[in-house]
């Protein structure tokens, strides 16, 4: 599907088949994710159709170093740039170019860090879980190419996460403190299962999924 449905058009890998019939467009959210699914289903990072969307991702990266939903929105949202930055740590980071933008979407979410955790967008007063989950878990997967400023914010996410857990042992989503989310709840398990120290993050862990059970 994927081969079938991206097509190059104008130097751009661009989607066909909008569902609002507009211009083809792929964006960061398109490229990354294609690039992480194909990845876990095998492919190899020197692939033709994997290095296409690794050099999207590349390409649209904004000045600031974030990654948007659609390249002509100035936005910069912390899940389109941790998503981004997954794709191309699970990619290898074999260019240099590949190498600078993780370097720079790294200091863009550490830029970006609450004491909370990370909002859903630039300038963002409010923290979400989601965001958060997601942030920590792109630092992880790019931790062999970046220093110590991203390797304590993704301590400082993973703590964020734990104060952030209700009462009952879910989390919310932001905006709804006092209402467990099954989404919130399984993105912050799976990121400390997978980012953190079992051995100190194994209570809410366990009651996450006790609360998701």
């Amino acid at each position: 599907l994927l081969e079938a449905k991206l097509q190059m058009l104008d130097g751009e890998l661009v989607w066909q088949d909008q569902p609002d019939k507009g211009r083809p467009y792929l964006g960061s959210y398109g490229a990354s994710c294609s690039a992480i699914a194909l990845m876990a289903l095998g492919a190899r990072h020197d692939e033709t159709l994997v290095r296409q969307l690794i050099q999207s991702v590349c390409k649209n990266q904004s000045e600031a170093g974030g990654w948007t939903i659609r390249n002509a929105r100035p936005v910069n949202l912390t899940t389109a740039c941790a998503f981004a930055l997954i794709a191309l740590g699970e990619c290898g980071a074999k260019s240099v170019e590949e190498q600078n933008a993780i370097a720079r979407g790294a200091d863009w979410l550490v830029q970006n860090l609450k004491p909370d955790g990370w909002p859903l967008y630039e300038g963002g007063s409010e923290v979400s879980c989601v965001a958060t989950a997601l942030a920590v878990r792109a630092l992880y997967s790019v931790g062999p190419f970046v220093g110590s400023a991203a390797a304590n914010a993704l301590r400082q996410g993973c703590i964020a996460l734990e104060q952030s857990m209700l009462e009952d042992g879910c989390w919310a989503n932001c905006g709804i403190r006092d209402k467990g989310s099954a989404a919130a709840t399984s993105q912050a398990v799976v990121t400390l299962i997978k980012t953190a120290d079992h051995a100190v993050f194994s209570e809410p862990v366990t009651r996450g999924l006790s609360w998701i059970r």
